[in-house]
C-alpha cells in the first residue's frame, strides 16, 4: 500500500492536486508507525523484571503542598475556566543500587518514618530503559 502511494507520488500522469494528497497520506501513515511503535516500547518497557528487594536508608521526606490552578478553555466561542486541584502528597526519598529513587507513599506511611530509618524495598527496573522503580516500601524491623 505504502509502496503503491510513494509510486502515485512519483507517477507521471499524476496531477499535482492527486500527488499532494498522497504525499499527505504518506506523512500521516508514517506519524502513526510511529506513534504505535513509541507506545509499543512504552508497553514493554512498563512490565518491569522480576523485583528485587533492598534494604536501605531514608534520605529525606518532603510534602508536597495542596494546590490549586486555573486554565481557559475555549468552548465554541467563550473561553471556560477550569479548576485543577491537586491534594497534600507525600514522597520519600532513598537510594537504591546509588540512584537516587523517590516514591510517593500515604500519610500514615510518611508519619511513621523519620530520616535514617531503615526501608525495605521492592524494586524493579524497565525492560528497555534500564530505571530503578521502586514497586513497594515498608520499615525494616
Amino acid at each position: 500500500m505504502i509502496k503503491d502511494l510513494i509510486a502515485d507520488i512519483f507517477s507521471p500522469s499524476s496531477t499535482t492536486g492527486e500527488r499532494l494528497r498522497a504525499l499527505f497520506l504518506v506523512f500521516v501513515l508514517s506519524g502513526l508507525l510511529l506513534l504505535l511503535g513509541w507506545i509499543a516500547l512504552y508497553i514493554a518497557d512498563s512490565v518491569r523484571t522480576t523485583n528485587k528487594t533492598c534494604v536501605t536508608t531514608l534520605e529525606s521526606k518532603t510534602v508536597i503542598p495542596a494546590r490549586n490552578f486555573t486554565t481557559l478553555a475555549k468552548v465554541g466561542k467563550v473561553m471556560v475556566p477550569i479548576l485543577n486541584s491537586y491534594p497534600e502528597s507525600y514522597e520519600i526519598r532513598f537510594k537504591i543500587e546509588s540512584n537516587d529513587s523517590t516514591m510517593s507513599v500515604e500519610k500514615k506511611f510518611f508519619d511513621q518514618v523519620e530520616n535514617r530509618t531503615k526501608l525495605k524495598v521492592d524494586y524493579g527496573f524497565g525492560r528497555i530503559s534500564k530505571d530503578c522503580k521502586p514497586v513497594n516500601v515498608q520499615i525494616q524491623q
